[in-house]
């Protein structure tokens, strides 16, 4: 028994000398090594529970962007087929001379070299 404890003391200071020595078990080191960086590996892959908030948000908004773009489409839509150009004839008349710096010189400038008549003027009252 007393051998046995003898060959243990005699390990055990071994082991501690070559601690001081910087003899550590290289293994045991790699291993240490290799489980941090998985884990700052690990943390830098996942997305914290912020980021993975405002992805949600931004999906969200984008959602409610794309459903109000699809309502004010349709909105548009029924306005243009609804839209009568002949029925606006006189208003349109006085809108120009009323408004000579705005809407008149918008209209000259823009009628019809870049957008036709009707839809200037389809814009112009749904925006109204």
């Amino acid at each position: 028994e007393n051998k046995m404890e003898d060959e243990d003391e005699e390990g055990e200071k071994a082991e501690g000398k070559a601690v001081e020595n910087g003899e550590e078990n290289e293994g045991e080191n790699e291993n240490v090594l290799q489980t941090e960086s998985v884990d700052v590996e690990d943390a830098q892959k996942s997305p914290s529970t912020e980021d993975n908030t405002q992805q949600q948000q931004q999906q969200q908004d984008q959602e409610q962007h794309e459903y109000d773009d699809d309502e004010e489409s349709s909105e548009i839509t029924s306005f243009l087929k609804s839209f009568d150009i002949d029925t606006k004839t006189k208003e349109i008349t006085t809108i120009t001379s009323r408004h000579p710096n705005t809407v008149k010189r918008y209209f000259e400038k823009f009628v019809p070299t870049t957008i036709s008549y009707e839809l200037f003027w389809a814009r112009y009252f749904y925006r109204r």
